[in-house]
């Protein structure tokens, strides 16, 4: 039971943390304007969600009756310029 307990321990420290963090860059205003484009901020998403519907595929966990076009990764790769 000791080694859960520090386990939450832990766990709770670095919730408190990161609240805490987050809260005082929200008063110091950095959220107040986005650093990323909204063009850019979709391009990541789209990446993202590429690189994760691949892996899901490969891994069997979207069924086979998911009729949605995937590029290939080197086609992406060459339209993105991530080679």
């Amino acid at each position: 039971m000791q080694g859960m307990v520090q386990s939450l321990n832990v766990s709770v420290a670095t919730a408190l943390i990161l609240y805490e963090a987050q809260r005082q860059l929200e008063n110091a205003g950095r959220y107040d304007t986005p650093v990323l484009s909204q063009e850019k901020v979709e391009e990541i998403k789209a990446a993202w969600v590429y690189r994760d519907t691949v892996a899901r595929r490969s891994k069997g966990q979207i069924p086979l009756e998911f009729k949605e076009e995937i590029i290939e990764p080197s086609e992406y790769d060459q339209k993105n310029n991530m080679l």
